[in-house]
């Protein structure tokens, strides 16, 4: 029942922040407006960001539709040559969903799209909108619910997406299955450096988390592998996580375009293949561990962070190679990656080469 509302603002550069504290959009600010009274009602942001979208974004948008909670759509392009500019803008107003366009001035892909947005946007609650996927009816209700219940400390909260291939929508599997992983070797945080458990689709997360990043941005957007395993990894250390379990949550869906999707038979990939990948998830996870010490060290001491530190600091060596006792390190701190096939080739490969 929103009122559709679209206004259009252009970034000067990645990382500035001066663009959401010029606007009034009469009634999209945090505190909303009713019959002139403010109101306590939080200000929600679905964080979108596309690139080429046309082919799924109405049914994701129209997805977005299926809930009762009032949100805001806040949006970045990135450099479409289709016509999915004019296909957001054109849905937005048939379905009534408030769009807030921005622009950033150049190509930022992925994390890049998502820490510009977060950079932008002031809210209460923030969720991330891949543009491909399908939200189950309720999500928005469910996760802002959660997030609200632990009012300003840091929460990150998410779910188990079900995945789906383009085409095959009503034969779904649960991301944990589908990777081989049990939910309890999933969320060991002893893993938390080198899988993560939150699939950004699904991720909501609160005012102060989003400004707990913003303190530390510059590092995150150099060594961050993905903004959903960052703020994942800073909820863990300074404030909450939570795993939703039997809520709404996120249709994954599986195509060739997918920016970072999940390989659905790994088993079945070539050995050329699979080495490389090790190859460039070994420099992902070495320079992520290091840019966890560089903030961690800075934030209050938890055993959690302590376990991360710890973690990192052997995390940190692996785009090189490594010993037989760097190796035995590696197995008995539960340091590799969740997943036989992925934990072999991860291991092999700190082994016999240098991933640089």
């Amino acid at each position: 029942n929103q009122q559709p509302q679209t206004l259009v603002l252009f970034g000067t550069k990645l990382g500035s922040r001066p663009l959401m504290q010029q606007i009034d959009l009469h009634g999209v600010t945090a505190r909303h407006r009713v019959d002139g009274v403010a109101a306590a009602s939080p200000h929600v942001a679905v964080l979108l960001a596309t690139h080429n979208s046309s082919r799924f974004i109405a049914e994701q948008l129209e997805s977005l539709t299926r809930n009762h909670r009032p949100f805001t759509l806040y949006w970045v392009d990135d450099e479409s040559t289709d016509s999915t500019v004019e296909d957001i803008r054109s849905l937005a107003a048939r379905l009534g969903i408030r769009l807030v366009e921005l622009r950033a001035a150049r190509a930022l892909g992925v994390p890049g799209t998502f820490f510009f947005l977060l950079d932008q946007v002031e809210a209460d609650v923030y969720l991330f909108c891949d543009h491909d996927d399908i939200w189950e009816p309720g999500k928005i209700d469910a996760t802002v619910a959660e997030i609200l219940k632990y009012g300003d400390e840091p929460v990150f909260c998410f779910s188990e997406p079900k995945l789906f291939v383009d085409g095959h929508e009503q034969s779904c599997r649960r991301y944990f299955d589908v990777i081989g992983v049990s939910e309890k070797e999933a969320l060991d945080i002893r893993k938390a450096l080198v899988f993560n458990p939150a699939v950004g689709n699904t991720v909501g997360i609160n005012r102060s988390l989003r400004d707990l990043y913003l303190t530390h941005a510059t590092v995150a957007k150099s060594g961050a592998a993905m903004h959903d395993w960052w703020l994942y990894l800073l909820a863990a250390t300074s404030g909450k996580v939570r795993f939703m379990t039997g809520c709404p949550t996120t249709l994954y869906r599986q195509h060739r375009g997918n920016a970072l999707g999940v390989t659905m038979k790994p088993w079945a990939l070539k050995l050329s293949t699979l080495w490389a990948k090790q190859k460039r998830y070994r420099l992902v996870v070495a320079r992520q561990a290091k840019a966890y010490i560089a903030v961690a060290n800075a934030l209050d001491r938890t055993d959690t962070r302590d376990t991360l530190l710890g973690t990192a600091a052997v995390l940190a060596r692996v785009a090189e190679r490594q010993s037989l006792r760097a190796i035995a390190t590696i197995i008995s701190g539960r340091n590799q990656p969740v997943g036989a096939l992925r934990a072999l080739t991860f291991l092999v490969g700190c082994l016999l080469s240098d991933a640089r």
